[in-house]
């Protein structure tokens, strides 16, 4: 897996961009994850994966034990990694299923994603709907 797919996927997940010059908790924390899955989902060595975002091996190995501490205390974050790990190994799983490629597999997981929202809000109008309908019925019942 490359390191821009993981990259790509803490974006898509935290909306923060891992490549961010800051100290911000929040920065520190999606960079954190980062490392996590690219030492879980690739051979890249720390200096490799520290490169990557402008950091040194250090800064990976001391992110890796922040995530394993945070994720230890913090049910968020846990069930976060947990969240991400499972959509990669979805990725990688349609990924030998179809001979898509990764970029076209994130997309149209994107894509349903977006259609999912579309979904939920076009039924939770529906369901405004039906309540307003039912208040009426009532309404004209009583009459």
């Amino acid at each position: 897996m490359e390191l821009e797919h993981l990259k790509d996927i803490v974006k898509d997940n935290t909306g923060i961009d891992v490549n961010r010059k800051t100290r911000l908790r929040e920065v520190v924390e999606a960079r954190n994850i980062y490392f996590h899955l690219c030492r879980n989902n690739t051979t890249k060595s720390l200096a490799e994966i520290g490169r990557s975002v402008q950091k040194d091996h250090a800064t990976v190995l001391h992110g890796l034990k922040q995530i394993k501490n945070w994720a230890s205390y913090d049910d968020r974050l846990r069930q976060q990694l947990l969240d991400i790990e499972s959509r990669i190994v979805y990725f990688k799983k349609q990924v030998q299923e179809t001979g898509l490629s990764f970029e076209t597999i994130v997309e149209n997981y994107r894509d349903m994603e977006k259609q999912n929202k579309h979904l939920i809000q076009a039924n939770k109008t529906l369901m405004g709907k039906i309540v307003s309908l039912q208040s009426r019925l009532k309404h004209l019942e009583g009459v």
